[in-house]
């Protein structure tokens, strides 16, 4: 009769126990061993701050960017755009009066407007020459000129003229009266006229 020998559970339970214990023991070797074990990190560990630069850097200027053109095309100017003209100063021109010719029969009244001109023409004997005998108010009516001077044409029988011109400068009447005189020769022609003047 053969012998088999008797084995008891503790003996199985013993076995079992060191295999299960030399495979956890093997397992990270094998792990290792085919490359599969992950790369440990340690939370406790953060990385190094980055130092900051000590030189400030260059401000650069900050332009508007320009208007976007696509590639190809032609930018031409508004045809309705047009130089500004200079601005013109206006200045004040004074009215242009009309001149009023003395044609008045001597000793005649005329009237005339303040601000107008009045022009009073008078032949001149050769060697002759008109002077005032009474001056206007000059108030109511100032001489601006007078001036002898040839004519052209030349009224027959006359070799020159006389003008004097007034200007009517505020409401009133007022006279003056003209001698033509030859040297010392009593006066030859006379003339006067009374000029009442309106606003």
């Amino acid at each position: 009769m053969r012998h088999v020998p008797v084995r008891n559970d503790w003996e199985d339970w013993v076995q079992g126990l060191a295999r299960v214990g030399l495979i956890a023991f093997l397992l990270p070797m094998v792990a290792v061993a085919c490359g599969s074990k992950k790369p440990s990190t340690n939370p406790s560990r953060s990385p190094s701050p980055i130092a900051a630069p000590t030189t400030p850097l260059p401000s650069l200027p900050v332009t508007s960017p320009s208007p976007f053109h696509p590639v190809g095309t032609l930018v031409s100017p508004s045809p309705s755009a047009k130089p500004s003209p200079s601005p013109v100063t206006n200045t004040a021109v004074p009215p242009v009066t009309a001149t009023v010719q003395i044609n008045a029969a001597s000793g005649s009244t005329m009237t005339a407007k303040v601000g107008q001109i009045l022009s009073l023409t008078l032949g001149q004997d050769p060697g002759s020459a008109w002077n005032f005998v009474t001056l206007p108010n000059s108030g109511v009516l100032s001489i601006v000129n007078q001036q002898s001077f040839l004519p052209s044409p030349v009224p027959p029988g006359v070799t020159e003229e006389f003008r004097v011109t007034f200007k009517a400068e505020s409401a009133g009447t007022t006279g003056f009266a003209l001698n033509e005189v030859i040297g010392s020769a009593p006066p030859a022609l006379a003339y006067s006229v009374t000029v009442t003047v309106t606003s």
